[in-house]
């Protein structure tokens, strides 16, 4: 069976029926088994085992290819009492060689000045045969101009029924900045998938001794958020001493009062238990910080702040922008098909969710550290870098 390549469960189960079958059988020879004997094996197994079909079909086949292959002898019982199943597979795949292969994810990762660019692919085999995938990478700059080209056919193999995380990697001469990744994994000139990344360039960093002024620092960043929140942290304070007045307050209104009027469901409802007190002591702390909230809310001012072209289009002109939120954004307008990535997080190592046109618009949900967060023409929430905006403020002082 080892030689003929039978699966290494079929060999498993041949050995394992037939062994149960010869003890079964141990005052006979094996030449003097006889179909009759098997038929009176299978009778057995059902009525004293309960086993089902495919129990009964495993006996038969182990018995077929034992007295077929190995003792040859009449036998009919697999082929009268359980015939076996003809599977016929379509006309463009065949039992020897069927490759299917899928790749699930592209990623990379931010790289040092001189450093191999490492590529990260994520491919599930769900062929018969092992597959050896192979991607071109093209390097571009942000506005898409084509600077480097690589072929990585070192990535690995992918077993049969197996998923796996492959690498390849490929030195570049690169300088210090941010990079497109447009990479495209083929399997026997066939394209698998095809993506864009963003890579970013940096310098290498020397290593900081840690030091005692670290915890320092530590200590400073807490400060630091509480100095920032110290307005909701107040609230709070405030929140809590109300609830527990009121809690106090309750109580000592009910407290010499007799135990018939505490009983009565209008009494339980102003507080005559502790389990209502509690409650309407907490609601009254929750309305407290409600309202010292919505007072704040009133009392917000807009503030605008002038802010400088990054792209020194207009020599002169200032944008104003309104902060905390701006109400729309535009991409720079070129006169070439430039696209530009927008991401699904405020991370260029994240995944582009949509190729943003020049000149096309979009509406300001939020800033973030360099990012803007934008609504896209399908509703979904999408982030941009800052580098690749320009305000309307501007777009109307070039013109």
């Amino acid at each position: 069976m080892t030689i003929k390549e039978y699966g290494l469960g079929s060999i498993k189960s041949y050995v394992n029926e037939m062994t149960l079958l010869f003890k079964y059988y141990h005052h006979k020879r094996v030449e003097d088994i006889l179909q009759e004997d098997i038929e009176q094996y299978l009778i057995f197994i059902k009525t004293a085992h309960q086993v089902g079909r495919a129990k009964c079909r495993s006996v038969a086949q182990a018995c077929s290819f034992f007295f077929k292959k190995i003792h040859p002898c009449k036998y009919i019982v697999p082929s009268n009492l359980y015939p076996k199943k003809q599977f016929i597979l379509p006309n463009i795949m065949s039992e020897e060689d069927i490759e299917k292969l899928s790749i699930t994810a592209i990623k990379t990762e931010n790289v040092i000045k001189g450093s191999p660019v490492k590529i990260d692919i994520t491919a599930k085999n769900e062929g018969n045969v092992d597959a050896s995938p192979v991607a071109k990478v093209k390097v571009m700059d942000l506005q898409q101009n084509l600077i480097e080209e690589h072929d990585i056919s070192n990535l690995g193999v992918v077993k049969s029924n197996e998923t796996k995380t492959i690498t390849g990697q490929f030195l570049s001469n690169l300088e210090i900045g941010e990079y497109f990744l447009e990479v495209e994994v083929f399997l026997d000139s066939q394209s698998l998938r095809k993506e864009r990344l963003v890579l970013s360039v940096t310098e290498d960093k020397p290593v900081v001794a840690t030091t005692d002024d670290d915890s320092k620092d530590q200590k400073s960043s807490i400060q630091s958020l509480l100095g920032d929140n110290q307005e909701y942290i107040l609230w709070i304070v405030a929140a809590c001493v109300g609830g527990v007045i009121i809690y106090f307050l309750i109580d000592k209104l009910w407290n010499n009062k007799p135990v018939e009027e505490k009983e009565k469901p209008a009494s339980v409802a102003l507080g005559s238990k502790k389990s209502t007190r509690e409650i309407l002591s907490i609601s009254f702390g929750f309305l407290i910080f409600l309202g010292l909230f919505s007072a704040s809310l009133s009392d917000a001012k807009v503030v605008e702040t002038m802010v400088k072209d990054s792209n020194k289009d207009v020599q002169g002109a200032q944008d104003t922008t309104v902060v905390p939120e701006p109400t729309f954004s535009v991409l720079p307008a070129q006169e070439t098909d430039t696209t530009y990535p927008v991401f699904s997080r405020p991370d260029k190592n994240s995944s582009v969710i949509y190729d943003a046109k020049d000149g096309e618009t979009f509406d300001v949900m939020e800033s973030d550290n360099g990012w803007y967060k934008v609504s896209l023409p399908d509703g979904s929430i999408g982030w941009i870098p800052e580098d690749l905006i320009k305000s309307k403020v501007t777009e109307q002082a070039q013109q």
